[in-house]
């Protein structure tokens, strides 16, 4: 691996959704399904998107788009 590839892009892209009646934080880009992955969870809890606030990471928040035929 390169330098190139070794970087990390400091924006957490994270879809919210609710799911059964809770609601959950969806990771859109690959660092936050890294991220989702180090916390051995498959959506990100507020506390994990807190520490990677402090961590230096920004939040973007991502809206679904919805099918043609929906919209």
């Amino acid at each position: 691996m390169n330098n190139t590839e070794m970087q990390l892009n400091p924006v957490l892209r994270i879809r919210i959704a609710d799911q059964y009646g809770k609601t959950v934080a969806i990771p859109v880009n690959q660092q936050a399904k890294w991220l989702a992955e180090i916390a051995q969870t498959k959506t990100l809890t507020p506390h994990a998107i807190k520490v990677a606030r402090q961590m230096g990471f920004m939040v973007e928040y991502v809206q679904p788009v919805l099918p043609e035929e929906f919209a």
